[in-house]
């Protein structure tokens, strides 16, 4: 289906993004068990993607095995191309019917670039202030799915950026009247969703431990 391959061209940028940026050596993924194999259902498909995603962030944050990250200078221009897309879907094919599949897949794929960029990417912080952005705005979306990357994406920024360009994230949302870690705490609270819930709260933890450590600490 159309849904399927713009999903396989989602999953292809983040799987490449992972083995450029020398960061680790790229896991081929477990065979599904049977009994997810014969789940077709978009909620389900999407899930498993999201899943695959927060794992690439975990091996992303690990030791660097290799100093030369060869994603670092392709990071930004990937991400923005996907980023636009998100916001002026009409001009841009693979989000112009609007399915919330693709919508959570691509959000997490663009975690995944922020989180692979590593410290030689001149633009991590304009990429966080994307990521937050759209978990800012995306966080009360009907589509589960949705939400979960969501707060992927936030807690990502958390994981990826030093505390000093989280407080500037944090300053230019309360302008707004947003307070980032109130609307994290909030989620984890009051969301319907399980997963939502465990993905705000994992968010929330990572933004506190990022807060709590020195400028330099993540530099």
């Amino acid at each position: 289906s159309s849904g399927s391959r713009r999903g396989e061209v989602l999953s292809l940028l983040a799987g490449t993004a992972r083995l450029t940026c020398g960061r680790f050596d790229d896991v081929p993924e477990k065979p599904s068990p049977p009994n997810e194999l014969q789940e077709t259902t978009k909620m389900g498909q999407t899930t498993r993607r999201l899943e695959r995603s927060i794992a690439a962030l975990k091996r992303a944050n690990e030791p660097a095995q290799v100093t030369h990250n060869r994603f670092s200078n392709i990071a930004y221009p990937l991400f923005y191309s996907i980023f636009h897309g998100l916001r002026k879907p009409a001009h841009f094919l693979l989000f112009q019917d609007r399915d919330s599949g693709i919508l959570a897949q691509a959000i997490a794929t663009l975690s995944v670039f922020l989180a692979c960029s590593g410290p030689a990417c001149t633009k991590r912080f304009e990429m966080g202030q994307s990521l937050v952005e759209i978990g800012i705005l995306e966080r009360h979306h009907s589509d589960a799915a949705v939400r979960r990357a969501s707060f992927l994406a936030m807690g990502a920024t958390a994981e990826a950026l030093p505390r000093d360009l989280l407080i500037d994230i944090q300053i230019e949302w309360s302008a707004k009247g947003v307070d980032i870690l109130s609307t994290l705490q909030h989620a984890c609270d009051q969301d319907s969703d399980n997963a939502v819930r465990k993905y705000s709260a994992n968010a929330a933890a990572q933004w506190a431990t990022t807060m709590s450590q020195p400028d330099s600490v993540l530099e």
